[in-house]
């Protein structure tokens, strides 16, 4: 969905969170084997928060512009009642 007022993603800063969880080293007393399902887990956990969040602002700049945008005035014509004497 694209934003109403053209905001965008930071460029770049994707990629760079890519390669820093892709280039970091297991520390501790992990084989090869553990260390690689962590790095995975990890990146799976912090990717998934990455699009709640993504999601949640999209959802959030959506309200406000709904609620916001200026509309047309909508006339109501209600008819009176006769008048009693």
């Amino acid at each position: 969905m694209d934003h109403p007022g053209g905001q965008r993603s930071v460029p770049g800063l994707d990629h760079l969170w890519v390669s820093g969880v892709a280039s970091s080293e297991c520390t501790g007393n992990l084989d090869q084997q553990s260390c690689d399902a962590a790095k995975a887990i990890g990146g799976g956990i912090g990717a998934l928060l990455i699009i709640f969040l993504w999601v949640a602002v999209d959802v959030i700049l959506g309200v406000i512009w709904l609620v916001t945008r200026k509309k047309e005035p909508t006339v109501v014509y209600v008819r009176q009642p006769p008048a009693t004497a």
